[in-house]
């Protein structure tokens, strides 16, 4: 159900984007762009499958190569920072989560449409910080904390609506970390 929305909240944006007067969105060489995003997730682990997690976080690429393919294409360079909490009833015990994560990122871009920047990477997390905080009955409070090596691919799309605002969806898949962000973009 909440991935439904997500899906219209994702094409509602680019609606609204394509009612605006679209920019070109190739992403080059020294072009710097950050995003400010919002995240839904989930998070596989210790036997808790599933559990979702809502983010957000900012991430910052810079443009360290360009004309890859037939003239187009780029690749850029950067990082993301970012904080995560979620809850889940497991065998009638709540568990609770929060999360900071800071990364690296490398990501090829190619603008297939004018108005929108595709792209698709790897990031590498420098360190993922978990507490899991639980209520167990006779027990009291029961706290475990963990760090961890993240690795994920990721594939978003930019929709440029001036030359230096658009907006940003984005997909981490594989590693214990998956989620579908959207967001702002802006660019320098």
């Amino acid at each position: 159900m909440k991935l439904n929305k997500l899906v219209v909240a994702v094409a509602a944006m680019f609606a609204v984007g394509s009612v605006a007067y679209a920019q070109n969105a190739e992403y080059k060489k020294g072009d710097l762009v950050v995003n400010a995003l919002y995240s839904i997730g989930s998070f596989d682990g210790d036997g808790v499958d599933g559990f979702a997690q809502h983010a957000f976080g900012v991430t910052a690429e810079y443009g360290i190569l360009d004309d890859m393919i037939h003239g187009k294409g780029a690749i850029g360079v950067g990082g993301e920072v970012g904080f995560g909490f979620g809850s889940k009833d497991y065998d009638g015990i709540e568990l609770k989560a929060t999360r900071f994560h800071l990364a690296t990122r490398g990501t090829m871009h190619y603008c297939f449409v004018p108005a929108l920047d595709t792209y698709a990477g790897f990031r590498v997390g420098i360190a993922d910080w978990n507490k899991y905080k639980t209520e167990v009955p006779m027990l009291g409070t029961v706290e475990s904390k963990e760090s961890e090596f993240i690795y994920n691919f990721i594939a978003g799309a930019r929709y440029m609506v001036s030359d230096s605002f658009g907006f940003n969806a984005e997909t981490a898949f594989w590693g214990r970390y998956s989620h579908l962000s959207l967001g702002v973009t802006f660019k320098f």
